[in-house]
């Protein structure tokens, strides 16, 4: 069973982190109908989407578009942000100011004379509803950099104008808001210095450009440089453009991070107790009276500390002693749980949403992740709050045991994760190195190394025992979305937003092949039982199945139409199911890459979906606030979990598939047991 927990645990732990990205949407518009064009716009677009894209935003560039396209667009980013996403949105074009609202004007907009600016209001982008589009997302950050106080573009008819005759007015902008503007409140901003001008950006685009690409940064520190940058380039031509600031954000803002450098593992002294780590485990591992983990604790500290290999052999043989015979064959097959009649205990405690929930490899606990800045450990049976893991900064991405259930992994947007004592709640160990968000850790196989990954592109393995940095996988052009040891801890396997998924071999850190083919990131990455395959998931609509030795494409699984954001073996390696933000699961035949069932009825994008421990049933969590169960054989709808109030972010089977966690938005997790 423990290494059914331990397969179980390491496929999860392949799915992506919720609510952790950063985001851009970025507007030029050169090309008006009916109104001047612009010359550099579209240019300072495509620039910023380049200096986004290396602080490794998912940006989405829209070049020109009409009013129904930039509308489009917009509803299709607010869409994609999750609560704690921080999202950026850059606009260059024309804007104008109508009694005190500022609009940002599509490539149609109509020319209009004074006494029409009704038609202006209802066909251009109100500055106020972008902010409302993010807020309603619960975007921990919503960056807008508006490069549109150009002269008023409409025509004046006996000195009356279309709203304000220059630039747009001033803000008042929600809390977790900072707007950036590129002139002051009534003043004009320069799209060049002179007709001659041999740049390529506009004047306040072309002082921000450098900055973004500057590591540690703050955002204020920028503003202030920037600010002083532009005027002194408009004042060279007798032009007063001084930009304006609206800053409604709590905390700092860097668009790269600075580069951290590693705290140093301590190195043990030379009277330093060789069983100090076992004797850390041994307290938890002697209570829990498990044979699958003193066996483990065997293999992980019999050759380093023989004294607690000693106690732990007396310990099992105790316990062999009494271990019940056989079930023979004539006795009764234990029957399915019923989950039509699944009641749940719920898990209050959290004071912000929950990430994710884990079962313990013996099922007896439950450890929690979330955005309050803690992890929490429960009784899986009464729902009690064990242990409260406080010591992170800012949110708790992942939290999971360690294949004998002593020790807890959490990782964190402080860069960092740490380890714990899964009995006592106490911190063990801080692993530092990574530069940015660290998205989520997995034990090794045999619990003796942890790899982490981050959006600095890197993947790092760890030594469990001590916190001890071993190596770091370098070579990822994007951010690492998730990353998973093979069965035989050997190798890991890394998927990145640069489009590829890469296998690595575990112990040296050399790239051993580069998975090459998706044209989109590829969100996660798993590999078969027997480690021969990988299946990847990628964010357009496409599934591949890999030869992890060739480094070819065995299969392409197609029939999502939108991202699939998980793809996992079947616990015989003869199935996979995926999820997909088109609101479906789909379970295919692992072999031949037929679709074999379509399991629909989830009403929003299904986030997650794992085979149960005997691989009979499928289990799917839903952005529309509910669990599902399936059957994994026909498709089947077998019963749905409904009592969260919001976004159900995950839901995992405990190891003997008779109960059921699930993560939600609503700052609780349930334990579901069927009768």
């Amino acid at each position: 069973m423990i290494r059914l927990a331990t397969l179980l645990l390491a496929l999860t732990l392949a799915l992506p982190a919720l609510a952790q990205d950063r985001h851009a949407l970025v507007i030029g518009i050169d090309t008006y109908a009916h109104v001047p064009s612009l010359q550099k716009a579209r240019n300072d677009a495509r620039d910023v989407v380049t200096a986004l894209d290396a602080a490794d935003f998912r940006t989405e560039l829209v070049i020109d578009p009409d009013e129904n396209t930039l509308l489009a667009a917009l509803t299709r980013f607010a869409g994609q942000l999750d609560p704690g996403d921080e999202a950026v949105f850059y606009f260059a074009g024309h804007g104008v100011e109508i009694d005190g609202r500022n609009y940002l004007l599509p490539a149609d907009v109509p020319d209009v004379p004074p006494g029409q600016e009704l038609i202006v209001t209802r066909r251009a982008l109100p500055v106020d509803e972008v902010i409302d589009a993010f807020q309603r997302r619960g975007a921990r950050l919503s960056l807008l950099i508006l490069d549109a106080c150009r002269d008023n573009p409409f025509e004046q008819v006996a000195g009356r104008s279309v709203g304000r005759t220059r630039g747009l007015g001033q803000s008042e902008p929600p809390e977790g808001t900072f707007i950036m503007y590129s002139a002051g409140a009534g003043q004009s901003a320069l799209d060049a210095l002179s007709r001659d001008d041999p740049e390529r950006n506009s004047v306040f685009t072309r002082a921000l450009l450098p900055r973004m690409s500057e590591p540690g940064l703050d955002l204020r520190v920028m503003v202030q440089q920037l600010r002083s940058e532009v005027r002194q380039l408009a004042r060279t031509v007798g032009h007063n453009q001084f930009p304006a600031v609206y800053d409604q954000l709590d905390g700092e803002f860097q668009f790269i991070p600075a580069a951290v450098t590693p705290e140093p593992a301590p190195e043990p002294g030379p009277a330093a107790d060789p069983c100090a780590a076992a004797a850390t485990v041994w307290a938890s591992v002697e209570a829990a009276d498990s044979i699958a983990a003193l066996e483990s604790f065997q293999q992980l500290y019999g050759k380093t500390c023989p004294v607690f290999a000693a106690l732990a052999e007396d310990r099992l043989a105790a316990l062999r002693a009494v271990v019940a015979p056989e079930p023979q064959e004539t006795e009764d097959v234990e029957a399915e749980p019923d989950w039509t009649r699944a009641t749940s205990v719920a898990l209050r405690g959290h004071t912000f949403l929950v990430m994710t929930a884990a079962f313990s490899p013996d099922g007896q606990r439950i450890v929690t992740a979330s955005r309050d800045h803690t992890a929490r450990i429960w009784d899986a049976e009464t729902g009690r709050e064990i242990a409260t893991l406080s010591g992170h900064d800012l949110p708790v991405n992942t939290a999971v045991f360690s294949p004998e259930g002593s020790l807890v992994v959490t990782t964190s947007q402080d860069r960092s994760a740490r380890l714990w004592d899964a009995a006592t709640g106490r911190e063990l160990t801080k692993l530092s190195g990574h530069r940015f968000i660290v998205r989520g850790a997995a034990f090794a196989p045999d619990g003796k190394q942890i790899v982490t990954w981050s959006t600095d592109r890197t993947t790092r393995v760890w030594d469990a025992a001590t916190g001890r940095a071993i190596t770091t996988l370098s070579g990822h052009t994007g951010g690492v979305y998730g990353a998973a040891f093979s069965p035989d801890g050997g190798r890991i396997v890394t998927a990145s937003r640069d489009n590829t998924a890469r296998v690595w071999d575990a112990a040296t850190g050399r790239v051993i092949a580069t998975l090459s083919g998706h044209n989109r990131p590829v969100i996660s990455a798993a590999f078969s039982p027997d480690g021969g395959r990988i299946v990847t998931a990628s964010d357009k609509d496409i599934v591949r199945i890999w030869d992890v030795e060739s480094g070819t494409t065995l299969r392409r699984l197609s029939g999502h139409t939108d991202a699939v954001v998980s793809a996992v073996f079947s616990h015989d390696g003869e199935k996979i199911v995926t999820a997909s933000n088109d609101n479906t699961a789909r379970i295919w035949d692992a072999q031949t890459g037929a679709a074999l069932a379509t399991l629909s009825g989830h009403s929003d994008w299904v986030v997650s979906a794992i085979f149960s421990p005997d691989g009979k049933q499928v289990l799917t969590a839903s952005r529309d606030n509910t669990a599902r169960i399936w059957d994994a054989q026909t498709g089947a709808a077998l019963a749905t979990l409904s009592g969260h109030s919001d976004w159900v972010n995950s839901a995992v089977f405990s190891p003997d598939g008779l109960r059921i966690v699930t993560a939600s938005r609503d700052q609780t997790a349930r334990i579901w047991s069927a009768p």
